[in-house]
């Protein structure tokens, strides 16, 4: 018949923590692999093979994100007094060190002088981070082609603008 069959469901309580891949051999669809959720790391996750070296990964995974929880957030206040977890984004970081950067027209090598890191590490925040020239320079573009995208988006209604100047 040219109906599919459908897949058994993986009963093992792994798989909430990695994702199977699934190949065509011989025709057939078999799980060949499995991709972890956390680390995205391939281990080999055959149907044939069990899931034993699977759970094995688990409690290392578990244990790393706990550690790493705990060491990058912390509770913060929000302006209504209420209170939520805050954490620590290098991604964020840098998006902000660009700001700063453009607002008070510092050197963009800024982020990677000792005197930085080292005001930074000891009143802000321990897990900052160094940050090349050329990391921020990436970021700078990065930043620019969101902002602009923004702007050409906002401004797609508006039918004229005009632009004054003292001089």
């Amino acid at each position: 018949s040219g109906a599919t069959r459908k897949r058994r469901a993986s009963t093992s309580k792994v798989w909430k923590y990695f994702d199977e891949i699934y190949e065509v051999i011989d025709g057939k669809e078999r799980r060949t692999g499995a991709r972890c959720k956390h680390y995205k790391k391939n281990l080999t996750g055959r149907s044939t093979h069990g899931t034993g070296h699977l759970k094995r990964h688990i409690p290392i995974w578990l244990v790393l994100k706990s550690r790493n929880a705990m060491a990058h957030s912390q509770l913060k206040f929000n302006p209504d007094g209420s209170m939520h977890l805050w954490e620590y984004k290098p991604e964020v970081a840098r998006t902000q060190l660009c700001r700063l950067i453009a607002r008070l027209d510092l050197p963009i090598c800024i982020g990677e002088s000792d005197a930085f890191e080292e005001y930074i590490t000891t009143a802000h925040n321990p897990k900052f981070a160094k940050v090349s020239k050329q990391t921020t320079t990436r970021d700078f573009a990065k930043y620019f082609t969101e902002r602009r995208a923004q702007l050409v988006e906002c401004l797609k209604s508006v039918s004229f603008v005009a632009l004054t100047s003292d001089i």
